[in-house]
């Protein structure tokens, strides 16, 4: 529908159908946009402003106006340049947004992989690693390894306390780092459940 480089000549209106801007490199979806959205969000931002290709992924309805007809209306109405102005800004902000969370999705997985690995290749489950320790390993930063480390321990992956890390689900880690990986959401069956018994800490190991 439209590539990243090129202007289409028409600009369309989803009325039911759901739009994906993907990225041109990797194809990875970065925003979708349904009704209320438009296949050019960033018209008036420069043309490069989001740098994304759009593909319908979902067939469906919408209006279409030729981008030229469009442009000169937004020329010479300012409600229109500003509705089209407000639709560049919340898609610049939306993908953003997904930007952060892939980025985190990311972290999480590296972090829970490496955590899986460490106990399979040691055959040990506790370990005295504190945060800059793996943060420095993994390359990130130390918010990120805090963060990561804290969204693990509440699905009941792993125990943390000061300077130990306890894996209490090697196998639940190495599937929380496939699902990661591939950003989609572990399913509730692969996850302890919050009405389990509360797990017993390991010595010297609180339960975040």
């Amino acid at each position: 529908m439209r590539t990243s480089d090129v202007e289409p000549s028409l600009t369309f209106f989803p009325i039911s159908l759901l739009l994906s801007f993907v990225s041109p490199q990797s194809g990875v979806e970065i925003l979708s946009l349904g009704a209320g959205g438009t296949s050019v969000p960033d018209l008036l931002l420069g043309s490069d402003a989001l740098g994304l290709d759009a593909v319908v992924t979902v067939e469906g309805e919408a209006w279409s106006i030729p981008t030229s007809i469009l442009r000169q209306l937004a020329a010479e109405h300012p409600p229109v340049e500003k509705a089209m102005r407000a639709q560049g800004g919340l898609a610049l902000r939306e993908a953003a947004r997904h930007a952060e969370e892939r980025t985190r999705s990311l972290q999480i997985s590296n972090l829970a992989r490496w955590l899986s690995r460490a106990v399979a290749l040691t055959g040990q489950t506790s370990f005295a690693l504190t945060h800059e320790t793996l943060a420095r390993l993994l390359g990130t930063r130390r918010t990120s390894v805090t963060e990561g480390l804290a969204y693990l321990a509440d699905r009941r992956f792993l125990l943390i306390g000061r300077r130990w890390i306890t894996v209490v689900d090697a196998a639940g880690l190495e599937r929380q780092s496939r699902a990661a990986r591939g950003n989609h959401a572990l399913p509730a069956s692969a996850e302890r459940k919050l009405s389990d018994p509360p797990l017993k800490a390991a010595p010297d190991v609180e339960a975040c």
